[in-house]
């Protein structure tokens, strides 16, 4: 058998398929926990140390003279001060990753818009850990009378907003001036985006949010 054989569809795409594992809790916090993972994989026997996130979204948000908002916020991992599009986690019983999505937008930024797309779905770190992120494009913002209404505490008491052109995005990038992965990939996806009239609905279905959730590796901090 070829190596592609070994694979159910598109030898060049992603497979998200249905695999059996023994899983054990080793650890947990409020946001993520940590689970041991036994399986077979190519006949295998094996494990890991898989870390289960909630989910999380993020917003590329583009003012009506094509300005991209990004936040400077501490990061307590990387020890410093990333420069990215808003984002949040999925901890909230009962909301969908859209509302989340203008809910994190509304607090971290104090922005609103009325023209919202779906943008992205991505996966942060899948050696090790189940996080993904829905990425929406949110079009024509503008500032929301209220401001922010988040009461911007800890890392998040000072979360200066920033507004750059496509142009300065992608020197920044190409200068290593900004880090954040998978903000980087959704700026420079919504950069395409905007040069088209395509715009998906930001209610589509998160189906890898789905798949994950069957298989437990989402953790659903809403119910702890």
């Amino acid at each position: 058998m070829s190596i592609e054989g070994f694979f159910p569809n598109d030898f060049y795409a992603d497979d998200f398929v249905e695999h059996t594992a023994h899983i054990s809790d080793i650890w947990q916090s409020k946001v993520v926990k940590v689970q041991r993972e036994d399986f077979k994989i190519f006949e295998i026997e094996t494990s890991r140390e898989i870390v289960v996130h909630p989910g999380a979204v993020g917003v590329i948000a583009v003012n009506s003279a094509g300005e991209f908002a990004f936040i400077k916020q501490f990061r307590r991992a990387i020890r410093g001060f990333l420069v990215e599009p808003v984002a949040g986690l999925l901890d909230k019983s009962g909301e969908s990753a859209f509302t989340a999505a203008q809910r994190e937008l509304l607090e971290e930024a104090g922005l609103i818009s009325k023209k919202w797309s779906f943008l992205i779905d991505l996966i942060v770190s899948p050696g090790g850990s189940t996080e993904i992120i829905r990425y929406f494009l949110a079009e024509e913002v503008e500032k929301s009378k209220s401001g922010r209404v988040w009461t911007l505490e800890a890392e998040e008491k000072h979360m200066p907003v920033i507004w750059r052109n496509q142009r300065e995005i992608i020197e920044s990038i190409l200068q290593g001036k900004i880090h954040n992965s998978v903000g980087i990939s959704a700026s420079l996806i919504a950069i395409e985006r905007l040069q088209s009239d395509e715009r998906i609905p930001p209610n589509t279905p998160w189906l890898l949010f789905e798949h994950l959730s069957k298989s437990g590796g989402i953790h659903n901090t809403a119910l702890d």
